[in-house]
């Protein structure tokens, strides 16, 4: 059957074509991370950086050589002769001598070879960074990503912003099925009051889904009011993280209004339908036969309204290798709703891999 509809595809390019699964699943390759929708963050954390690194260092500035670094303490890789090619800002020099306990957390890729400031460590955060190296090497030796989870997690609610914002972007990487496990310590008016910081704009969707785990009375307020504010205003930032947050919170509910008032809404932005379509695919793992059914549901009713819809839904949930999807949109190919190259690719694709999936579980 999936051949077959490879051979479609050919006839429609005029050729013969048949791509293996191996090459088609590069299309679907976006990882099923906590926060889909974040902006302005670096594709490396600071937990990415310090296992890249060939050499981590605690310098200060260099007394004989003033604007320069000295590597006062290796924490990884031997320091012995290192010359760090960084300037010393004038704040941070200003603030480290008056500060004599501080240091600047400096790292060198085993990639690229290139230094990187990572973070400025105040004399009473020295211990935690080093701990936060340490705890590296385990990461890589034992493969554990819970571990690293764990770790971050426990300072999500850290009094000192940078690293409280270093665990955040942390915890934006973390598989959305791991970070709903996670304890959420702040309330959901601390929460909220970052919300409108524009320093706190990166960290905004993570934040969001924060809200949601949280789940008490006062976050389901703030979802259900940022929804209401989202459908009257038109203003659809962060329309992903609030629906996510939305379905962690009224479940099936949610499902059945998001897609009456965005999915089925002709004046819903191309982007923000993606960002709902990953908050369907994000739950749509959850053990929640009735959620489930409101998500298949909502699929349904888009696709009957604009059967194009059938591709983004193949690719988004392909990138969660969910294929339960399969029949929707085996459907709607066979209707010839599909007709140009890119979208039977795309959805013959999707089937193809989930047709391996199954035989791989039988």
């Amino acid at each position: 059957m999936i051949v077959s509809l490879f051979k479609r595809f050919g006839r429609v390019c005029g050729r013969t074509f048949f791509a293996p699964a191996l090459i088609l699943a590069q299309l679907f390759t976006a990882p099923a991370i906590a926060c889909s929708f974040h902006v302005n963050l670096p594709d490396l954390s600071v937990g990415d950086r310090i296992i890249q690194a060939s050499h981590i260092v605690l310098a200060r500035e260099d007394q004989d050589k003033p604007f320069t670094f000295d590597p006062v303490i290796s924490l990884k890789g031997d320091a012995e002769n290192l010359e760090i090619p960084l300037l010393v800002d004038s704040v941070t020099r200003k603030r480290l001598a008056a500060n004599s306990g501080d240091f600047v957390l400096i790292s060198k890729s085993a990639v690229d070879d290139e230094w990187r400031r990572l973070a400025y460590v105040r004399n009473q955060d020295r211990e935690l960074f080093e701990d936060m190296v340490t705890a590296a090497r385990n990461w890589v030796e034992s493969q554990d990503a819970s571990s690293r989870f764990d770790f971050f997690a426990t300072l999500h609610d850290h009094p000192q912003a940078t690293l409280r914002k270093i665990a955040l972007t942390e915890l934006d990487k973390i598989p959305y099925q791991h970070l709903r496990t996670m304890p959420v310590r702040l309330s959901a008016a601390d929460i909220n009051s970052k919300l409108n910081s524009r320093y706190e704009i990166p960290w905004v969707p993570i934040r969001i889904l924060m809200l949601g785990i949280l789940g008490d009375e006062a976050s389901r307020a703030i979802i259900r009011k940022a929804i209401a504010y989202i459908e009257n205003s038109g203003f659809q930032n962060n329309l992903g993280a609030w629906a996510t947050a939305y379905i962690e919170v009224d479940g099936a509910e949610a499902v059945d209004q998001l897609t009456q008032k965005f999915l089925l809404n002709g004046a819903t932005k191309p982007k923000s339908v993606e960002e709902l379509l990953t908050a369907f695919s994000l739950h749509g793992s959850a053990d929640n036969p009735e959620l489930k059914l409101a998500i298949d549901a909502g699929l349904e009713q888009m696709v009957a309204a604009s059967p194009q819809m059938a591709v983004s839904i193949a690719r988004i949930f392909g990138a969660q290798q969910d294929y339960s999807k399969s029949d929707l949109l085996l459907k709607t190919m066979n209707s010839g709703a599909l007709r140009t190259p890119s979208e039977l690719l795309v959805v013959a694709s999707y089937l193809s891999l989930a047709q391996k999936s199954q035989q791989s579980t039988q």
